[in-house]
């Protein structure tokens, strides 16, 4: 039924080409939160969206007016220094929101706490999930201190992988060694565990 689905309409939709910025609706089942099927031909229902009225059908629609509607961007490195000082998750994502990200992915580069335990990711998911305007997922740390429980460290903490550096980025995350990320496949690859790794 319509209900399920909610519609967005603008004039300037930025579709692929050839059609580029064109007046359009895209119809979100909201459960999944998916675009299931785009319209440019004013009027016209798809069959699988069932038969209704036309007034019943514009109950469902929601228009942005002459603003450009487009797909959210995705930031996949990003970090944030959680800090009432500096940034909060808060304020980072408003930021980030308004310009069109509506997925950010926290690498553990300057990001506080960096999320080299079980214990600082789930932390930061917690003061995240309250104050956070976007979607969001958090890298967890691989260290010299970590690599041996770090298949734990991504199976139970939530973190969507890991990262590691071989330099020294920044000042509060050190590089891991060769010896020990050569340790740390080794065992991935004995307990045949599939881990993504970000370099």
């Amino acid at each position: 039924a319509m209900e399920n689905y909610i519609g967005l309409r603008s004039k300037r939709v930025l579709l692929p080409e050839p059609l580029g910025l064109s007046e359009a609706t895209l119809f979100i089942e909201k459960e999944r939160g998916t675009i299931i099927y785009i319209q440019t031909f004013p009027h016209y229902i798809p069959e699988y969206l069932e038969q209704v009225t036309i007034e019943d059908y514009e109950d469902y629609i929601l228009s942005p007016g002459k603003k450009i509607l487009f797909l959210g961007l995705v930031d996949i490195n990003t970090s944030i220094n959680d800090s009432e000082e500096w940034e909060t998750y808060g304020t980072a994502s408003k930021a980030a929101v308004s310009g069109g990200v509506t997925l950010m992915v926290e690498k553990p580069l300057i990001a506080n706490p960096l999320g080299k335990s079980i214990h600082e990711i789930k932390d930061k998911m917690h003061k995240a999930q309250h104050n956070i305007w976007t979607d969001f997922g958090f890298m967890a740390a691989l260290t010299n201190d970590n690599y041996a429980k770090a298949q734990n460290l991504y199976s139970e903490s939530g973190a969507l992988g890991l990262s590691c550096y071989f330099n020294q980025p920044s000042y509060n995350l050190e590089e891991i060694s060769t010896e020990n990320f050569d340790a740390f496949i080794e065992l991935m690859e004995k307990e045949e565990v599939e881990v993504p790794v970000f370099i």
